[in-house]
């Protein structure tokens, strides 16, 4: 009879690791359901992102945000298209189906129009994208190795 009792406490050991694994789970999917955007919106994003120009676009919002500290006004359009070969209405329509995606918002001060990101927003498409990345790995054994 003491032959049993470890293994009968490994046994009471792994269920109650099953619980206690159980319950993290369901914590992390509630955080993850409640910080998550609809399949439409985050396709809007991605779409948004996929074209080169507005992912560099993005990019160099993202890099020039920041810089002035908590009282950052963005990154000022005509700037932007300084900071590469096309017109200004090009890249007025590219930011353009960058606001549509809710990715970046813009501001008027004065006659100058200034451009940031929508951090939760931005946040909230990476954290989806990593949590489908995830469960695929889960689901299949294997990471994958950026």
């Amino acid at each position: 009879m003491i032959i049993f009792l470890p293994y009968a406490k490994m046994v009471e050991n792994t269920f109650k690791f099953r619980k206690i694994f159980a319950s993290e789970r369901q914590l992390q999917v509630g955080f993850i359901e409640k910080r998550a955007i609809s399949l439409e919106e985050r396709a809007d994003a991605y779409k948004a992102l996929g074209h080169v120009t507005r992912l560099q676009i993005f990019e160099k919002i993202l890099a020039g945000s920041g810089q002035a500290g908590e009282n950052d006004i963005g990154i000022c359009i005509s700037d932007i298209a300084s900071m590469f070969d096309f017109t200004l209405p090009t890249i007025s329509k590219h930011l353009d189906i960058l606001k549509q995606a809710g990715l970046i918002k813009t501001h008027k001060d004065g006659k100058k129009i200034f451009v940031t990101i929508v951090i939760q927003r931005s946040k909230k498409i990476s954290e989806s994208l990593s949590t489908l990345i995830a469960s695929y790995e889960e689901k299949n054994g294997e990471e994958i190795i950026i």
